[in-house]
């Protein structure tokens, strides 16, 4: 084996303790940026099975990514689990079902604190009671600012403060005999949920990234069976206006749209569809194609697709994954019928242009996203710019019979699968490239 290697099996395997400290100095990094003592994280019962605090806990310690924290739910064997990360030290109670398996996942927790309770105080709820509140009390006792989860529209309404005082255990945290009177009283208190969903849970990171390759295979399936139906659509056995990739994709974001989760990021959500490039679609033919030079709407308008003749003789296809983002296109031929025998001269001249187009196209692809100028673009804030200036270049040189405009669509797409802004602070991207031919006839 290889010492010098970095990252090895065990770190791929499942959620590692590499990758969970990868998240627990992002919730770091968030709680010095916003200038609190300590950021909080309550799930189940002690805070009334808060939204806000589920999604958190199922980021930072079960490896949740993407749109399935805000879809959301909790593992009930992680009730009354309790986590503080302050500057000085961090802090896990847990029951004693969950402690070999948090002990692993923090293991690269810098001063970690993990506290369980005996099996005697576990089988006595009065004694495990006071063994959580008194973890409670220690990681909060000396802070005077805290971060907190909590929803608007579900975890409360109008003010955070009172909804967190209404937290069984922040209750408990008051109790006379305890003496430390309601919790908010001498500590301000900061909602960390939006700041979560713009700038921690959009981010792409390790398990992000191994997620995001898990689901890949429903992509190619969704693909493979587009390309079976439209099989059965050119047999008449299907029906020609029906676009499987669309419905994929539009039944894949049924659980939280777009609009839910710009919402949930603080913004007002849009009342229209929001445009979509990449999006999924089918473009038939020469006038069709020209659109995906083009942000979309999904669904599009229904229209019936151009039966295959001399001058319908391609089809581009985009299929976008409804969860993660994921994208890819590609040009088919409709017709294969090449050996000229009864076909018009310019028609054959024709699919032989579009032929050469496209392996320019692809060739072109493949080559910038092996270049160092991709890199570069995508820090660059002309990054589209300077990548179609290097395809210029490389046509040019290289395919100089090849009619037609180069078009280069590149994005950067976050782990909720939207469009961003690319950033210099990321050590991970997840980067959509088009290369497009246009202007062929």
């Amino acid at each position: 084996q290889d010492s010098s290697l970095c990252i090895r099996a065990a770190d791929l395997a499942d959620f590692s303790a590499l990758a969970c400290r990868e998240r627990w100095l992002a919730l770091q990094q968030l709680r010095a940026a916003q200038g609190l003592d300590a950021v909080l994280v309550v799930v189940g019962p002690d805070a009334g099975f808060s939204s806000g605090n589920e999604a958190a806990f199922n980021w930072l310690l079960a490896g949740t990514s993407g749109r399935e924290l805000i879809a959301g739910g909790l593992d009930s064997k992680y009730d009354e689990c309790v986590v503080c990360l302050r500057a000085d030290r961090s802090f896990v109670f847990c029951k004693r079902l969950v402690q070999q398996e948090v002990a692993m996942r923090t293991a690269l927790w810098e001063g970690l604190e993990l506290l369980v309770p005996s099996k005697e105080e576990e089988s006595d709820t009065d004694a495990f009671d006071a063994k959580k509140i008194g973890a409670f009390i220690e990681m909060v006792a000396e802070c005077r600012s805290l971060g907190v989860f909590a929803r608007r529209n579900v975890d409360f309404s109008d003010d955070v403060k009172m909804a967190v005082e209404r937290w069984p255990l922040v209750q408990a945290f008051g109790y006379d005999e305890y003496g430390h009177g309601f919790l908010t009283l001498n500590r301000s208190l900061t909602n960390l949920e939006e700041a979560m969903h713009r700038h921690v849970y959009a981010s792409w990171d390790f398990k992000s990234m191994q997620w995001a390759r898990q689901i890949m295979p429903k992509l190619q399936k969704a693909w493979e069976d587009s390309m079976l139906f439209r099989d059965r659509q050119l047999s008449g056995k299907a029906n020609a206006d029906e676009s499987p990739l669309v419905d994929y994709f539009e039944y894949g974001r049924l659980s939280m749209t777009d609009e839910d989760v710009l919402e949930l990021r603080g913004g007002a959500a849009p009342t229209d569809p929001l445009p979509l490039d990449p999006a999924p679609r089918v473009l038939v033919g020469a006038e069709q194609s020209e659109e995906v030079l083009q942000s979309a709407v999904v669904p599009g308008p229904e229209r019936k697709a151009p039966a295959p003749s001399d001058e319908v003789q391609h089809a581009i296809w985009e299929a976008v994954d409804p969860v993660t983002g994921v994208a890819a296109t590609r040009t088919y031929g409709v017709n294969t019928h090449f050996a000229g025998e009864g076909r018009p001269a310019l028609a054959l001249l024709r699919v032989s242009a579009l032929l050469r187009a496209y392996a320019a196209a692809a060739e072109c692809c493949r080559r910038l996203l092996g270049s160092r100028q991709l890199a570069a673009a995508t820090f660059s804030a002309e990054g589209e710019v300077e990548l179609r200036q290097a395809a210029i270049a490389m046509l040019s040189a290289e395919y100089p019979d090849v009619v037609g405009r180069p078009e280069i669509a590149f994005k950067t797409i976050d782990a909720m699968g939207l469009p961003c802004d690319r950033r210099q602070d990321v050590g991970v991207a997840l980067l959509y490239l088009r290369v497009t031919i246009s202007g062929i006839r």
